[in-house]
């Protein structure tokens, strides 16, 4: 689809070449197989075990799980949104909150 979408007008006259997969890659099979030896994640993962105080939060906003005892998390995945930046500094403050909080 998106070498359809090149091929066209105003597209088509700022493209020079196809670098990759490129133009020897023609059937689906190649295309599929370009695309699962070379794609992976670009961002961490996020938001899997949202924090908040509905029903469907998974994690507390003190960080602890609901329905168990002593188990709390502290990672990117209690994130109820992504920021717009990098998400290490974000998950640096998770974690401090989390050892001041069971320090006491």
């Amino acid at each position: 689809m998106l070498r359809r979408i090149v091929s066209q007008s105003p597209l088509a006259g700022m493209v020079m070449d196809e670098i990759k997969p490129g133009p020897h890659s023609t059937s689906e099979a190649a295309l599929v197989e370009y695309v699962k030896a070379r794609t992976g994640l670009a961002y961490h993962a996020w938001g899997t075990c949202r924090m908040g105080i509905d029903n469907n939060a998974v994690v507390t906003p003190d960080l602890k799980v609901k329905g168990l005892e002593n188990l709390w998390i502290a990672d990117a995945s209690v994130m109820p949104e992504l920021i717009s930046g990098n998400i290490n500094a974000a998950c640096m403050m998770i974690s401090e909150k989390l050892g001041r909080q069971l320090r006491g």
